[in-house]
């Protein structure tokens, strides 16, 4: 096996392997979070949950992006939530021989069309930081319009692929 696997393998066993990382892992799972939502939910100090960010958004399992606060809050600060990373998605093959051990760590290959839901997510963040205003508010309903498209795109072969399915139960059954 190559070194750079090895080292990656370590990495990420080191990462998962720090209750407070798991845990971190396990919030944003759900949605982004800010950090100072994080240290109150895990009760630990902020620099400590910005340190454990950093090594999480360091090996690629985290993004990060800023927002503007509500009306409410001091105007001009954003908030910097983390969330899952979309690319965050890893296989590990481990196979145990008598002689020898196998494991291999990948980042998992990912169809073309993950792609374009990748673009529309950075085109969202950019809508995100335009001013609040008709620009703003025709980016986004353009973007809503082309996600709902990829949704019915992604809806009918996920049908056709459940059609495929029953076929070949039906002839080889």
């Amino acid at each position: 096996m190559e070194e750079r696997h090895i080292g990656q393998l370590r990495k990420l066993l080191d990462i998962l392997g720090n209750e407070t990382r798991c845990r971190i892992l396990e919030l944003l799972n759900d949605r982004p979070w800010f950090i100072s939502e994080i240290s109150r939910e895990l009760e630990i100090g902020q620099q400590a949950i910005l340190r454990h960010l950093a090594e999480l958004e360091d090996f690629g399992l985290l993004t990060h992006f800023e927002e503007d606060e509500t009306e409410d809050r001091r105007k001009g600060r954003k908030r910097k939530y983390y969330n899952i990373s979309p690319k965050a998605q890893y296989r590990m093959f481990i196979s145990i021989d008598k002689d020898d051990l196998i494991f291999d760590l990948r980042t998992a290959e990912r169809p073309e069309y993950f792609e374009k839901l990748v673009q529309l997510e950075k085109q969202i963040d950019k809508a995100r930081q335009l001013p609040f205003g008709f620009m703003k508010l025709g980016a986004i309903q353009t973007l809503m319009n082309r996600l709902k498209e990829e949704i019915v795109t992604l809806a009918e072969a996920r049908s056709h692929a459940i059609r495929l399915l029953e076929k070949l139960r039906i002839e080889f059954e």
